[in-house]
């Protein structure tokens, strides 16, 4: 059945049989031996990861979005991976289309919000940020979390300062002579 099949996916995972068990699981989920959902398609991906198979977790992360075109989740998990190889461009994109996608189940949308940012802050995209933490700080998370205040702060200071570096005027702009 898919659940004794995905019973001995897990032991060879518990095993650290990473290689089998991720072989296992994946051709499981396609020949229908064990029930394509996108909880298993999550499985797949962290485990590609723990046998530090980063590019394969993405891949099959974004068959399973493809398959599962409304789970936001999947595409989350995406931009984690391209933000732990220090790819903020792709986890940007991946996170805005889970924010889009929606239809979370573990995750809060307030996570969501945050990692948009956070992501588009580091990336010098501030006005992104700025939209993300104001979306961020409607959910009731945003007034529990310890970090959401120094990243709300850090946005709109950088806000300020590119708006006082615009009302400056450029050096170089005295007055020209005989004009009042």
């Amino acid at each position: 059945t898919p659940k004794d099949s995905m019973n001995l996916v897990s032991l060879y995972l518990m095993a650290n049989q990473f290689t089998r068990g991720t072989e296992l699981l994946y051709s499981g989920m396609k020949s229908g031996a064990i029930d394509s959902e996108p909880g298993n398609w999550q499985v797949l991906g962290r485990y590609y990861l723990e046998a530090n198979m980063n590019e394969r977790a993405i891949e099959v992360l974004k068959e399973a979005s493809r398959l599962f075109p409304k789970n936001g989740e999947i595409e989350l998990q995406v931009a984690q991976i391209y933000i732990q190889m220090e790819n903020n461009k792709e986890a940007l994109r991946h996170a805005k289309l889970a924010a889009e996608k929606g239809n979370f189940e573990r995750t809060k949308p307030f996570s969501v919000y945050y990692l948009i940012a956070y992501t588009a802050y580091d990336m010098g995209e501030i006005d992104e940020a700025k939209a993300a933490v104001e979306k961020a700080g409607q959910f009731e998370e945003s007034k529990r979390d310890a970090q959401f205040p120094r990243l709300k702060g850090v946005i709109e200071e950088a806000i300020a300062e590119r708006e006082a570096r615009k009302s400056e005027k450029p050096k170089g702009e005295a007055k020209k002579p005989g004009k009042a």
